[in-house]
């Protein structure tokens, strides 16, 4: 259940509920049960989620085996499959945002997401965790699908590794650091050369080389 006040967080929770709504039936996407109306507040009542987040498993753990950080990825994906699908960017996906139900990995949190033709309305301002957020958002406020793809990625080396692949105390170090290390030079030891390849698509700096939405829902498929 999550309990909101304020008129900044009804206007984010009036979205994520617009999103899940759309999202309802998607399997690696967290299930929208009841919203309730209170004078001073609002919940909403979704699908238990008692298994804790990505986050709290890789605290717990330091880091993931490959396998194991290879299946959790593979229903982000499939979650992210559906997303795409109806047009929406979460723009704030990160471990904290990716709980475990009794059998499936659910993605939460969508009170920044947008539809991908409302992008423009939103660019106005920043939103997202930093150290999950490609340059082009850190720089511009540009979103897009293959931001997602980007958080995805920093997702994936944050379970093979147990830490993000940049690290600065703030945000005009982090930008600096993206910029001067190429995800090439720090790629985790003793990876498979399928999950080195997917970091180095997914984390291309320069978004036109990056790997979009559709080629990363294909990635696993191909016989890699």
């Amino acid at each position: 259940m999550k309990n909101v006040k304020g008129e900044v967080h009804k206007t984010l929770l009036s979205n994520e509920i617009d999103v899940l709504k759309t999202l309802s039936d998607l399997q690696n996407v967290i299930k929208l049960h009841e919203v309730i109306p209170l004078k001073s507040h609002t919940c909403i009542v979704t699908e238990l989620c008692d298994g804790g987040d990505l986050a709290k498993l890789i605290k717990e753990h330091r880091h993931l085996s490959e396998a194991r950080a290879t299946e959790l990825l593979t229903q982000i994906i499939n979650g992210y499959k559906g997303i795409n699908r109806f047009g929406i960017v979460h723009r704030d996906l990160k471990p904290a945002n990716i709980f475990f139900s009794a059998k499936d990995v659910k993605i939460a949190d969508f009170g920044f997401a947008v539809r991908s033709q409302d992008l423009k309305k939103h660019s106005n301002y920043n939103v997202g965790s930093p150290v999950y957020m490609p340059l082009e958002a850190l720089n511009d406020n540009i979103y897009s699908p293959k931001s997602d793809v980007w958080a995805i990625g920093v997702i994936f080396y944050e379970m093979l590794t147990g830490n993000t692949p940049w690290r600065a105390k703030t945000e005009a170090d982090l930008k600096r650091q993206i910029k001067a290390i190429s995800i090439k030079s720090i790629l985790p030891v003793g990876v498979s050369k399928t999950a080195s390849a997917f970091l180095v698509k997914a984390l291309q700096i320069n978004p036109t080389q990056r790997m979009s939405p559709e080629e990363m829902i294909t990635f696993f498929d191909e016989g890699r």
